[in-house]
């Protein structure tokens, strides 16, 4: 993915979480739910840019975020450039639920691993393999390296895609103040058979 492509990509983020359990819990209320997401997930897609570690597809119709393993958290200077556009686009009466989410950066693990942040899709693409294809990208490159992957998915229904990518569910984290459960899933490297 490139500078280029952020537009584009950022508008699919925004009709790809739109029913997600954490957009829900964040953007109570308000009006033009998609492009206020879109706007947000478009920064955090744009901050892991330069790891090198985000695909697209030609359309941007589907992209994959990871960060390569100890660049995992999201660095304080994305708050300090992009806080207030995002406190907008959430709502600031909305901003005391960020904090809410603080338990989920706590318990991110230590040890080195390839870290999915984000996988969204086109709801006009969903279904098509995309998805699959974005995450096999790094899941094959961490089994050669034997290096584990691990991810957060907010959304129930997708943990049985991320487990047919071997991934399993280590910890059920339970947002405050009413929030969703966030599903923590880990995947152990595969190694190549001999």
């Amino acid at each position: 993915m490139t500078k280029a492509d952020l537009p584009a990509v950022s508008a699919m983020l925004g009709r790809s979480f739109e029913d997600d359990p954490i957009t829900l819990h964040l953007y109570r209320g308000g009006t033009d739910l998609v492009p206020r997401v879109g706007r947000v997930m478009g920064i955090l897609a744009a901050s892991h840019l330069k790891d090198g570690r985000t695909w697209v597809t030609a359309d941007c119709s589907a992209v994959g975020v990871w960060a390569p393993p100890g660049h995992w958290k999201t660095p304080a200077s994305l708050y300090l450039t992009h806080g207030v556009p995002m406190l907008r686009s959430i709502g600031f009466r909305n901003a005391r639920h960020i904090g809410s989410l603080a338990a989920v950066e706590k318990l991110h693990p230590r040890e080195p691993h390839h870290y999915l942040a984000i996988l969204g899709a086109d709801p006009s693409a969903q279904g098509k393999g995309y998805g699959s294809q974005l995450v096999r990208v790094v899941t094959d490159q961490a089994d050669q390296e034997l290096m584990p992957c691990y991810l957060e998915s907010s959304k129930l229904a997708n943990v049985p895609f991320y487990e047919r990518h071997g991934f399993t569910v280590t910890r059920e984290i339970h947002i405050a103040g009413e929030g969703p459960t966030i599903y923590a899933m880990w995947r152990d490297p595969r190694p190549p058979e001999a």
